[in-house]
């Protein structure tokens, strides 16, 4: 068992197309799981993640500040605590249209 505070772990620019955001790699193949990744993402004011798609599906959780979710079928409004399943294969971005930072979990299967 390996137990350690998520801000222990470095927070790192993502190497993708986005605007204000950063990564700590919390579970994975840096921490040591191979097959479990949990990330928790920092998306600045008015910052966004890439409009991307990928094989696995993963799951997100809002835990400070608010937002919008855009997926192929249009936006929706995010606030803390919202809960996001995003299959696999299908566009999807964060965006940050709020003045204070957006922070969220984000948990991906292994394929």
């Amino acid at each position: 068992m390996e137990i350690r505070h998520y801000t222990d772990v470095p927070l790192e620019d993502v190497e993708e197309e986005n605007v204000g955001l950063r990564v700590r790699w919390v579970l994975g193949p840096k921490t040591g799981p191979k097959k479990c990744y949990m990330r928790v993402f920092e998306l600045q004011p008015g910052g966004h993640s890439p409009f991307h798609r990928h094989p696995g599906e993963h799951g997100i959780m809002v835990l400070e500040g608010s937002g919008l979710a855009v997926g192929e079928h249009g936006e929706v409004p995010i606030t803390e605590g919202t809960c996001i399943h995003i299959p696999g294969g299908e566009l999807h971005q964060l965006r940050n249209k709020s003045a204070a930072k957006l922070v969220f979990l984000c948990i991906l299967s292994s394929s």
